[in-house]
């Protein structure tokens, strides 16, 4: 059979430019940006350029959101974006056909620092809580979905989506991804020295680091024929990984490269079918360097091109989404955006960076995504269906391996093969790495949760089990509760005191929690598709279900699908092989 359409039926962006999606477009028509200098101690105590949403009209607009004190800032701009994008078509949100997928990268982080404490119950600060109160407030009957995987998480869930959608699981998804500008996230991004004191210049000679924005992004993806007939196809996605550094981007751009081309065959596009880029573009050094060389691995340097950070800044996990819509309005609208802040090209390869604002038949655009953990996504929306693709069948992957640890055990599929009893967590995964010489230096600068992840990996993939697969067929599928609470937590206590401040880059990098999966990623040369979600329980069927479907679909043709929570109360990591 064939496979029915993905259309985006509606959509809303919340930033620095306005509450509406309308709002933002007319900004970015006239090249307005949302990046100020904000002198304000409870972001950082120096002034920082940010780009965040306006109070007043926000506060206005919190009429709309019942019992609006019940949530946290955050919940209630994810509540006020969806009751916007659903009342656009009259969505019915609490609909058992009706799914909501939520992207962040910290969710309510905001409520761990020391003056933000007691405000709302501890766990609120889980993704996974925060993603019900959500679900709850629209009564929806369906598990929620929480993407966690770094700035590529707004991309990712619609792809994410895109996979449900095209199985029939759902009729329609609701697709929100945001974030705060928090001192969590300002401290982490200025210890590492990544944040320009001044408006982001994308692409240009001389950029010197991003702006953190905040915001919201919310799609209604549906597989059913819309009454709006200029509705964008969301046509293909993919995702994959640079196997190279956990915070620093491939230098060769190969990463990225692979997520184009699989997003191209995904969505059966060829390179000159596109008429247009949104890319990520941060204005860091190294990560428009790399975009530059992936453009050029993929042949795309003749395409008008673009970043929208000098309008709103990274908005981190909300980045993709609100980037996308910002697309498929620019296909809609027939018009190419300026690049705000480029004016001389500054990296090595030719690319065409979009001077100013220019209108120009439009009709099939890509968007790219890359974030820390080495992780990359790229999407293909169009105003055309670009082809009837047949899907294929095979023989059902089965998981073929397992790896569990927990209670001071390692099962390697349902045998002890290692014990240490009444060891607490770090002696014992000490013990665990020194009893079978992994001798891999990083692991000493990891933190527990990506520890715990790599043993278990080891494990698992021992006995060469991979060995005969490409890089790029190779998926990795993971989730957890309490994402990355422990390291979180330490970050957190380095910035409770503003006359006592030491954050540091080597904790700030292990509070995402796909950093784990980069590291797996990094050490068995995994460059393929790779998601991860945080939800309360570990759903075992979804994530194989999901994994299987990632092979039979030709995606992947072999998964590493599992589990892996850390918190001071206990640990346990469930790793399956799947063929």
């Amino acid at each position: 059979m064939t496979e029915t359409p993905i259309y985006i039926a509606a959509d809303n962006i919340i930033s620095s430019l306005g509450l509406t999606t309308s709002a933002n477009i007319a900004a970015i028509s006239t090249e307005t940006t949302g990046v100020k200098r904000h002198n304000d101690t409870s972001i950082y105590p120096t002034p920082v350029w940010v780009s965040k949403v306006d109070e007043l009209s926000f506060n206005e607009a919190l009429v709309s959101v019942k019992n609006a004190e019940k949530y946290s800032r955050l919940e209630q701009l994810f509540l006020l974006s969806i009751n916007e994008a659903a009342q656009q078509i009259q969505l019915d949100l609490s609909s058992p056909r009706t799914l909501i997928i939520i992207a962040s990268t910290k969710g309510n982080i905001d409520l761990l620092e020391h003056r933000n404490q007691g405000k709302f119950a501890g766990n609120r600060v889980l993704l996974g809580n925060l993603a019900e109160q959500i679900q709850q407030y629209y009564n929806n009957p369906n598990q929620p979905l929480v993407v966690c995987n770094a700035c590529i998480s707004g991309v990712l869930a619609m792809d994410v989506a895109k996979r449900l959608l095209r199985n029939s699981s759902y009729d329609n998804i609701v697709v929100t991804g945001g974030d705060l500008v928090s001192e969590f996230t300002v401290s982490g991004f200025q210890c590492f020295k990544a944040m320009s004191d001044a408006p982001c210049k994308p692409y240009d000679k001389n950029r010197v680091g991003i702006n953190l924005g905040e915001g919201i992004g919310t799609v209604i993806l549906t597989n059913q024929q819309p009454q709006d007939t200029s509705a964008i196809i969301l046509a293909g996605g993919a995702s994959s990984n640079d196997a190279n550094h956990i915070s620093g981007p491939s230098r060769t751009g190969d990463g990225l490269f692979i997520a184009i081309d699989k997003a191209l065959k995904d969505a059966s596009c060829n390179a000159d079918q596109l008429d247009y880029l949104s890319m990520h573009g941060t204005a860091t050094p190294y990560n428009d360097e790399m975009e530059s060389k992936a453009i050029a691995l993929a042949g795309l340097q003749e395409v008008p091109m673009n970043s929208l950070k000098g309008y709103i800044g990274h908005t981190l996990g909300a980045a993709g989404l609100i980037e996308s819509i910002v697309a498929i309005h620019a296909l809609k609208n027939n018009m190419l955006y300026a690049s705000l802040g480029f004016e001389e090209l500054g990296v090595p390869k030719p690319i065409n960076v979009i001077k100013s604002t220019t209108p120009k038949p439009l009709t099939t655009c890509l968007k790219t995504a890359s974030g820390f953990g080495g992780c990359n996504a790229a999407m293909v929306f169009s105003k055309i269906a670009l082809s009837q693709k047949t899907i294929t069948t095979t023989e059902t992957p089965t998981i073929i391996r397992s790896c569990e640890i927990k209670n001071e055990q390692i099962l390697l599929d349902n045998q002890v093969i290692f014990e240490q009893a009444d060891l607490p967590f770090a002696k014992f995964i000490k013990a665990a790495y020194k009893h079978y010489e992994l001798s891999y230096p990083k692991f000493h600068k990891m933190d527990r949760l990506c520890k715990l992840a790599f043993v278990a990996a080891n494990l698992l993939l021992d006995q060469d089990q991979l060995v005969g697969y490409a890089p790029e067929d190779i998926a990795v599928v993971m989730a957890n509760a309490s994402s990355t609470l422990h390291t979180d937590s330490k970050h957190a206590e380095s910035i409770k005191d503003q006359n006592n401040y030491y954050p540091s880059p080597a904790v700030f990098v292990y509070t995402l929690p796909n950093i784990m999966v980069g590291e797996i990623c990094i050490k068995y040369n995994i460059k393929g598709e790779s998601c991860f979600f945080v939800s309360n329980e570990f759903d075992k069927d979804f994530l194989t279900s999901y994994s299987q479907d990632l092979i039979a679909k030709g995606n992947a043709k072999v998964a590493i699908m599992g589990w892996v929570d850390y918190t001071e109360a206990g640990y346990h990591a469930s790793l399956h092989l799947i063929k």
